[in-house]
């Protein structure tokens, strides 16, 4: 007997808050998201040969960033703990930082072969490799960094941790008509 009276104040309740949140227009449904806007964007592309790391290519995007790319982002002020990619303007200013993963090292997960149920965990470290980074494109980016921990490091608290340039370049020498190496 109370079960419309239930459906009811639910509706209602729904409706309220729907008008209530931003971005809503009378007549707009709830179950819509707003769709995320296409922003600039950068894919860069690395390549790592005998320990040297070149910048092979810059690709600028208008696009959504990922969420999975954009959670790497970190705020303004926190240290990065292992590799890190920094975008910096002029006066050097950085102007995004994002924690990458080791390009050098492999990691791979299997089934253990004694036990089933237990996934083991396997490093290999790699001499040469190719990976790209997508970042989104902050106005005024100039220059790439890409830093890692400084050599007996690697176990340092972020904040206390000694970096090293592993590579720096300038952005305007690469553009999306280069081929891979800057090539013409």
């Amino acid at each position: 007997m109370f079960k419309p009276r239930i459906v009811l104040v639910g509706a209602l309740l729904a409706a309220t808050l729907a008008a209530c949140l931003p971005g809503s227009s009378p007549g707009q449904s709830s179950d819509s998201p707003r769709e995320p806007r296409p922003e600039p964007a950068l894919r860069l592309t690395f390549e790592i040969r005998d320990g040297e790391l070149s910048l092979l290519h810059v690709q600028e995007l208008q696009m959504v960033v990922p969420v999975a790319e954009r959670e790497r982002v970190l705020e303004p002020g926190e240290p990065p703990s292992g590799y890190a990619l920094e975008l910096r303007g002029a006066q050097e200013a950085t102007l995004l930082v994002r924690e990458l993963d080791d390009p050098l090292t492999l990691v791979s997960e299997t089934p253990d072969p004694e036990d089933p149920d237990r996934i083991r965990r396997e490093e290999a470290r790699l001499e040469t490799t190719t990976f790209s980074v997508l970042v989104p494109a902050p106005p005024g980016a100039r220059v790439v960094l890409v830093t890692r921990p400084a050599p007996g490091q690697e176990g340092v608290a972020p904040a206390r941790q000694q970096r090293e340039t592993f590579g720096a370049f300038e952005l305007d020498s690469y553009g999306e008509h280069d081929p891979p190496g800057g090539e013409e």
